[in-house]
């Protein structure tokens, strides 16, 4: 038996981009999803407003941004799409970046006590 609590509310690291606009449409569209973080380096100027939604800008490369930090209190779950450049073609130093990303991001989240994360990390050639 787990001892989770239900998820209610979500951050999406790369919120800005097309991975991101999709699945914070799909919350949007559930029932269960009360509130969702959209986290991004910039507020997107298309950004739709929404009670459910609160865009915050920060970056993820780098650790000591403490926008991003803010943002993942009070949240139950994090999808991480964010990358520093995420093409197959991206040279080996942005892969990394985005590795270090990703890590820091971890870290943040233990520590904020978040119950799940989904990470989908960037193509390597």
């Amino acid at each position: 038996m787990s001892s989770l609590n239900p998820i209610r509310s979500v951050l999406v690291t790369g919120a800005g981009g097309n991975l991101g606009r999709k699945l914070i449409a799909h919350l949007l569209a559930q029932d269960w999803c009360e509130r969702i973080v959209a986290l991004d380096r910039a507020v997107p100027q298309g950004a739709g407003a929404s009670d459910r939604v609160e865009w915050v800008a920060g970056n993820l490369a780098d650790p000591s941004d403490g926008q991003w930090h803010a943002a993942l209190a009070g949240v139950d779950s994090a999808v991480h799409f964010a990358a520093q450049n995420p093409y197959p073609d991206a040279p080996w130093s942005d892969a990394c970046a985005s590795f270090d990303m990703t890590l820091a991001l971890l870290a943040a989240a233990a520590r904020a006590g978040l119950q799940r994360i989904v990470c989908s990390l960037p193509p390597t050639t």
